[in-house]
């Protein structure tokens, strides 16, 4: 409307000084030049003081004019202009025409390089036709011609600009100063513009225009642009009741960065079109057949209500983003973000679709994989975590509406590098913050079933999110999980209860005992607990008790030499840090009430004896010892207390000297002695390495 006004005012005055030239011509048409003087001339939108009117006639159809204006305030517009000068060369002051062929107008202001520029223009007196040019209108380093029209109250204006600088144009006003401090934008602009309406109301606007080389960044270097190419056609129409705005934009080069994503558009362009009503109150704003498409990668429809000026401004809001190629997506637009963080290492394929509903209070968003798989890659040469394959399905989410269950189901997975996953299916819903299972879910594990009774996460995405999860490992072999694992050949199978294990402000805790059969005995997790499970720097701490364990399948799977009997033994106050031992309390020992068959191979006997501060003794000499395959023992323990990478060392019993790590009993008799009291934690780990991975001396 400011706009009209202003332009209103322009043909206004100029209409003035034609008519007022007509008058004068009439009155002294002998007179080679007459001159006026007027002190003020004013109406409601515009007001002019100290007016000097100058009139040359070299002819009757050819008249030179000047008109100087000491000050001219636009009220509408809230701007002033000091001494402006309208300057006509050769003009027309005739019964019918007034006009100006080659004219130019200074006027000085901020927003203009240079304050001349051309002006034209004619006044058909019988059809009240106003029409004009002003023409190499310097500002914000570039040029801009505009052309008008003024019919009865009706108006129309042209406007043509090129290689205009951004930054100049934002240097002009505070709140475009303040984004070049915030983002340093810079970019040239070539515009096309169309206006028409009638007195102070616009009608209608129709425009085009191409923006080249726009490059902007904030001081963090979180937000960026670089070589920015778009164009852009649109119209705008008002009505009684609102303005539609249709509108395109094609963006074309350069590249631009978020914390969100990344996008080189040279080698994928958008495009953006669709229509907005906004009404004349500027209040609502409604969205219609938006649609974005990238090339090669999205497409996406839209449409929408908005209440501006409030605190929740969406009110309604339709989306649908086709099936779209998720490996693509996330390789370019994606991963060059989260490059460096967990997130930023997978690799994706298959297609993922979206649809999000929003009305008032209500969300919906149902998400459909198709044959998408996810994996973690190896560029950085770090193990995997986990992986999917062919994952088919549906997730329906929603918030203050109806709940709806969810599926999904997949072909094959890992876990941990090697621990494969078979085909599954898992059911169930999610809401507001929370996730539920809502049916038993048994997962293929090597070749054993993880049984999922219960999994429910709450406030999902806030500080206090939390997860309760029951279920039961059903037997898997020793063998696989170890080869799976890289560790050496187990033998047995291993099952037990995970009860209550919960998380919540990033710390994973069992409530109760897990038990885990291996090795023909029970092993008992107590207290366990664990810190950034799936992060670079893990923590656990725990309490571990051994009841039982069977030493023949025990030893018989590494290449320690056999043992026979039990085995009881707990680990207390256990404490990793990045999967390594910091600190902790352990002893392994026979049990008092041990009726097995106990027996140690020569070869367990040596590899003992060869532990760092251990030596034999007993009835038996070393160079005898290899006339017998086993011996009897009486009991068997070791132990050791770990703090700042030192091991206190305690046996089975004390001895004469130091402690026994085999007691032998009957004959030949054979006794293990420790004689250290500490050992280094690191040393004593790579000669048990050794021990258990190569065949050792045999003695003969």
């Amino acid at each position: 409307m400011l706009f009209s006004r202003y332009q209103r005012f322009r043909l206004t005055a100029i209409g003035f000084a034609g008519i007022s030239l007509l008058l004068l011509f009439k009155l002294a048409a002998a007179i080679d030049q007459l001159n006026l003087n007027i002190g003020t001339l004013s109406s409601s939108a515009w007001r002019m003081e100290q007016l000097h009117f100058t009139l040359d006639w070299d002819s009757p159809t050819d008249t030179g004019y000047r008109l100087e204006i000491g000050r001219l305030e636009l009220l509408a517009l809230n701007q002033s202009f000091d001494n402006v000068v309208v300057d006509c060369r050769r003009g027309e002051l005739g019964q019918r025409f007034i006009s100006c062929e080659e004219g130019e107008i200074q006027l000085p202001h901020p927003l203009l390089d240079r304050s001349a520029m051309a002006l034209s223009f004619k006044l058909d007196r019988d059809s009240g036709v106003l029409t004009g040019k002003l023409r190499r209108i310097a500002t914000a380093d570039g040029l801009v011609n505009m052309s008008f029209t003024l019919n009865a109250g009706d108006w129309h204006l042209r406007i043509h600009g090129q290689a205009l600088q951004l930054e100049t144009l934002l240097a002009q006003w505070p709140q475009g100063r303040q984004v070049l401090a915030d983002w340093h934008p810079i970019a040239r602009i070539n515009l096309d513009a169309r206006l028409s309406g009638r007195e102070d109301r616009l009608r209608q606007v129709n425009w085009s225009g191409a923006l080249a080389g726009l490059s902007f960044g904030d001081d963090l270097g979180v937000y960026a642009g670089e070589g920015l190419a778009a164009r852009q056609t649109g119209r705008l129409s008002g009505s009684v009741k609102n303005w539609q705005i249709e509108t395109e934009l094609t963006l074309t080069n350069g590249e631009l960065l978020t914390p969100v994503f990344y996008l080189d558009v040279a080698a994928h362009p958008v495009e953006l079109g669709g229509k907005l009503f906004l009404d004349r109150q500027f209040k609502t704003l409604a969205l219609q057949d938006v649609h974005l498409q990238q090339q090669g990668l999205l497409d996406l429809h839209l449409q929408g209500d908005l209440r501006l000026a409030t605190d929740r401004p969406l009110e309604n809001l339709k989306l649908q983003l086709q099936p779209f190629p998720a490996g693509d997506v996330y390789r370019e637009m994606l991963q060059p973000v989260w490059a460096g963080t967990p997130w930023g290492r997978f690799e994706m394929a298959g297609e993922v679709e979206l649809s999000l509903h929003l009305s008032g209070e209500t969300m919906k968003l149902d998400l459909g994989l198709i044959d998408f798989s996810l994996d973690d890659s190896q560029i950085d040469g770090s193990a995997r975590r986990m992986g999917l394959y062919d994952v088919n399905g549906e997730l329906k989410w929603n918030r203050g509406g109806e709940v709806q269950p969810s599926r999904l189901t997949w072909r094959s997975g890992h876990m941990l590098e090697h621990i494969d996953i078979g085909p599954g299916r898992i059911d169930f819903q999610a809401a507001d913050s929370t996730f539920r299972l809502i049916r038993q879910t048994r997962v293929p594990v090597l070749d054993g079933f993880m049984v999922v009774d219960r999994l429910v996460l709450e406030a999902l995405g806030e500080s206090s999110q939390k997860l309760q999860f029951d279920g039961f490992l059903e037997p898997i072999s020793m063998d696989a999980l170890s080869r799976a694992l890289g560790w050496v050949p187990l033998s047995g199978k291993l099952s037990g209860m995970i009860p209550g294990l919960t998380y919540e402000n990033g710390l994973f805790t069992v409530d109760g005992i897990l038990l885990v059969r291996i090795f023909d005995g029970n092993i008992l997790i107590k207290n366990l607990q664990t810190r950034e499970l799936f992060g670079i720097y893990p923590q656990l701490q725990a309490d571990i008790e051994l009841h039982k364990l069977d030493l023949d399948s025990l030893t018989s799977t590494f290449s320690f030499g056999k043992i026979t009997g039990r085995l009881d033994g707990y680990v207390r106050d256990l404490s990793l840090e990045a999967w390594q031992p910091v600190t902790f309390d352990a002893r392994f020992y026979t049990p008092e009430n041990d009726d097995s068959r106990r027996r140690i191979s020569q070869k367990a006997v040596d590899n003992i004896s060869n532990l760092g501060g251990a030596g034999l003794s007993g009835s038996l000499a070393r160079s005898f010892m290899g006339f017998f395959e086993t011996f009897r023992y009486k009991r068997i323990g070791i132990g050791c207390r770990l703090q700042r990478g030192v091991c206190e060392m305690v046996g089975a019993g004390e001895a004469q000297q130091g402690y026994y790590l085999v007691e032998g009993s009957g004959i030949p008799r054979i006794d293990i002695i420790g004689y250290n009291k500490t050992a280094d934690w690191p040393r004593l780990v790579e000669q048990l390495k050794q021990i258990t991975t190569s065949d050792g001396p045999v003695i003969e």
